[in-house]
């Protein structure tokens, strides 16, 4: 049990503090050596050229979901005005900009004017930003609960991220349950058939609880069901099994 224990305290180091920042960092390469239109990334969001214009982009929700968007439109090598937008999202072939504030510079001075939705035709796509979006499965906790709240307060679909959050807090309890259900080849009755049979037995449990867990997942966000029941419930499934099978 000590070393169940010690490989749930290690796969929680990994995906809290290891797999987010690499999983960035390949993102940040993959996007530099499959296009040329976002051309500088960094682990908060990126900078892209849009024809004569510049995009930053401070949080990507994912690839037609975007957070803390500025747009920097040039006239010839010149600015011509400034749009800030809290949240973006694709519709209808173009993107929405939500929460505007739109500068425009003149020799007179400059025009400040605030906006709830902006469209905003851009070359940018959800194509070219699925390169640079993480998926949430490989965002932190800390991470993901940021996101859900952003999400949240802009009246933004969260199921996804509040899907992703859940199961990262459930993954030790997740470890923890599959150490236990292999008690019962050691100590149970189990432990009368031969290695192979074990080895075979127990791969296929493995198999099923990897499978039942993301059924789970995928069936709560269809549904609509409660994220915490949906990555807890497999988990309490396979609990039980192991209860069943220490008798």
């Amino acid at each position: 049990m000590k070393s169940g224990l010690l490989l749930a305290v290690l796969a929680v180091l990994l995906g809290e503090w290891v797999a987010p920042p690499a999983e960035k960092a390949a993102q940040i390469m993959r996007s530099g050596a499959l296009n040329n239109t976002i051309t500088v990334t960094s682990q908060a969001g990126f900078w892209a050229r849009d024809g004569e214009n510049f995009v930053q982009v401070n949080d990507i929700f994912s690839d037609s979901a975007l957070g803390g968007v500025t747009i920097y439109a040039m006239e010839g090598y010149q600015l011509r005005e400034v749009i800030s937008a809290k949240v973006a999202n694709y519709v209808d072939n173009q993107w929405l900009l939500g929460g505007v504030q739109r500068s425009r510079l003149s020799e007179s001075g400059v025009v400040t004017e605030t906006r709830q939705e902006l469209p905003w035709r851009s070359l940018l796509n959800p194509d070219l930003i699925g390169v640079v979006a993480v998926k949430p499965e490989f965002l932190s906790a800390w991470g993901l609960w940021q996101y859900v709240a952003f999400l949240d307060e802009n009246g933004l679909d969260a199921g996804r991220y509040k899907q992703a959050f859940w199961k990262k807090i459930v993954s030790p309890l997740a470890t923890a349950v599959m150490v236990f259900l292999a008690i019962p080849f050691v100590f149970g009755p189990l432990r009368s058939v031969t290695a192979g049979q074990r080895v075979v037995v127990g791969t296929f449990v493995g198999i099923g609880f990897y499978l039942v867990n993301e059924v789970f997942g995928f069936v709560g966000l269809v549904y609509g069901l409660n994220p915490l029941m949906s990555a807890l419930l497999p988990t309490l499934l396979f609990f039980g099994l192991g209860l069943y099978l220490t008798r």
